[in-house]
This record gives C-alpha cells, sequence and structure tokens, in this order.
C-alpha cells in the first residue's frame, strides 16, 4: 500500500495523475459538458414564429433587427427567451436555380414544410406556381390588400382563391433589405400558427 502521507506534494501529484487521470479526465470532460448543457438550456431562445425568405441574402444587423421588430407582432408580451425566427434561404430559386446549393435547400425547406417549421413564406413567382399545383398554400382571400396585389389562382380541382400575395416594392420589407421584386408572400398549408401568420402579412402590408 502506498504511503501518501511520506511523499511529497510533486510526488503525491504525480502519482495521483499517474493512476487516475483517466477518472480525471473523464469526469472533467462530463463536468464541462454538464455546465454547456446548462448553461445553453439557460440562453436558449424559444423561435415561436419562422418567415422564410428565399432569394435574398440579408446582412446579419439587419437580420436580427427584422427578428426583433416581428416579435411582438407575432408574440404577445414575448419573454427574453421567445422570438420570431427570420430564416433566409440565399438562393434565387428553389425550383430552376443553377446554384450548386439548390437540391440541399429543396431538401431543407420540404422537410421544414413537413415538419410544420415555416409559417409564413417569401419566394419568387416562378416557385409559387409549382408549390400551389401541390396545394402547398392556404387561401388569403380575407386579406385586406389592394387587388392588383391578390394573385388569384384556380387550383387543378375547380377550386379558385388568393392564395399568395405580389410584394414586389413593399416598403417595409426593401427596409430590412429583403428582395421583394417578383417576390411572393404566402402562407404555408401546414403551418400550426395561422392566427400569428396572418398579423404578420397585416403588419407586413399595413402602409403599403
Amino acid at each position: 500500500m502506498v504511503d501518501l502521507k511520506g511523499m511529497t506534494k510533486k510526488a503525491k501529484v504525480e502519482y495521483i495523475w499517474d493512476y487516475y487521470k483517466i477518472h480525471i479526465i473523464v469526469t472533467t470532460l462530463v463536468l464541462i459538458g454538464l455546465v454547456s448543457f446548462i448553461h445553453g438550456q439557460i440562453t436558449k431562445i424559444n423561435y415561436e414564429f419562422n418567415l422564410t425568405i428565399i432569394g435574398s441574402s440579408l446582412e446579419q444587423d439587419k437580420s436580427d433587427k427584422f427578428e426583433k421588430t416581428l416579435t411582438p407582432i407575432v408574440i404577445k408580451n414575448p419573454s427574453a427567451k421567445q422570438s420570431a425566427q427570420i430564416d433566409i434561404m440565399a438562393i434565387s430559386s428553389l425550383t430552376g436555380g443553377k446554384e450548386a446549393t439548390s437540391a440541399q435547400y429543396m431538401q431543407k425547406f420540404v422537410a421544414e414544410l413537413s415538419a410544420n417549421v415555416i409559417d409564413l413564406l417569401i419566394l419568387n413567382k416562378t416557385d409559387y406556381e409549382v408549390f400551389l399545383k401541390q396545394g402547398a398554400f392556404i387561401k388569403l382571400d380575407d386579406v385586406e390588400v389592394l387587388k392588383d396585389k391578390k394573385l388569384e389562382e384556380t387550383l387543378e380541382g375547380g377550386e379558385k382563391g388568393v392564395y399568395g400575395i405580389n410584394i414586389d416594392g413593399n416598403k417595409k420589407l426593401t427596409s430590412f433589405g429583403v428582395n421583394t421584386k417578383d417576390m411572393v408572400l404566402c402562407i404555408p398549408a401546414s403551418t400550426k400558427q395561422k392566427p400569428k401568420a396572418f398579423l404578420a402579412i397585416k403588419w407586413i402590408l399595413a402602409d403599403n
């Protein structure tokens, strides 16, 4: 049996390290992971509304400002941990884009639609028409907007309605750096946040 009392401090440290270093390393890593997890849970932001924009490349400061401005519109009395999310897909088109990342963005888009992640969507008219044929959007007939801004469509089953809104030149969106040329605003049929989506649309279209 080793007599630790008879060892110098340096010898004790060397002995303990030689025989218990694996235990020390594992314990340290577990503690670091635990602290990191706890910190992450404390500072974690809960995104309770998602606006996905396809075809823009927003500067980070403008994207952050957009989120902060939109949050109280869609979340009543939000706490510091609640926020709206602006998700940017910096690609010209999902269905006709020639960028190398087109397929990846398409996979992400379809997955998020299926998972009810996207609550409001801005995309170009070409993509809009492709997904419209698949019944991807809900009706916006009751939205108050100039008639020439409403995109009235007839689906394959013969159902007529407004499923998208032309936002070309929208002042509020352009102020945040969003590309609005030939772009459409619509609500995915898969969203579980329809009331919030309509509040966001009303806010976006105000004063335009």
